[in-house]
């Protein structure tokens, strides 16, 4: 439904901003518009719905895009000539935009496609137990927002 695909969205807003730590450096709306990439020969313009910046340059370091509900992130995307997936085209759109990381979001599943295989992670945002994550690629968006400038992240005591 509209009202659980919103409740989702806004709980993949709050998993960037504060599980991730993100915080102002994640953009979304027009803040992103910049980091699409055209496929002319397919009529077809990419678009992510989020990314997390770089605060000393302001380029893109993870970038998201956001499905409805019932996409088959691996399989073709329903009524569109061009024949490929949701992940394919993140590839796409993150390799255009010199980004490493991407996340692919349907629903309850988050999908972070690296170069031979996708990593599947799971959330529910109808709860309030920890979600299932996949530790390692977890721990890898979260590492993306350190920069140079920052250093590593460390602990209070």
């Amino acid at each position: 439904s509209a009202a659980s695909q919103a409740q989702w969205d806004a709980w993949i807003d709050w998993l960037a901003i504060e599980a991730l730590s993100w915080g102002p450096y994640y953009r979304t709306g027009e803040e992103v518009a910049a980091y699409t990439h055209a496929i002319p020969e397919q009529s077809v313009v990419l678009r992510p719905d989020g990314a997390l910046c770089d605060p000393q340059t302001g380029k893109p370091r993870v970038l998201m895009v956001r499905y409805p509900h019932g996409t088959a992130l691996d399989k073709r995307v329903a009524g569109e000539r061009w024949n490929t997936s949701p992940i394919d085209r993140l590839i796409l759109l993150c390799r255009a935009q010199e980004v490493r990381i991407g996340l692919a979001t349907v629903f309850r599943e988050i999908v972070s496609p690296s170069s031979r295989r996708s990593t599947r992670i799971f959330g529910d945002p109808d709860t309030s137990s920890d979600a299932p994550w996949n530790q390692a690629t977890f721990a890898s968006i979260r590492s993306a927002r350190t920069t140079r400038a920052e250093g590593p992240r460390r602990h209070q005591a």
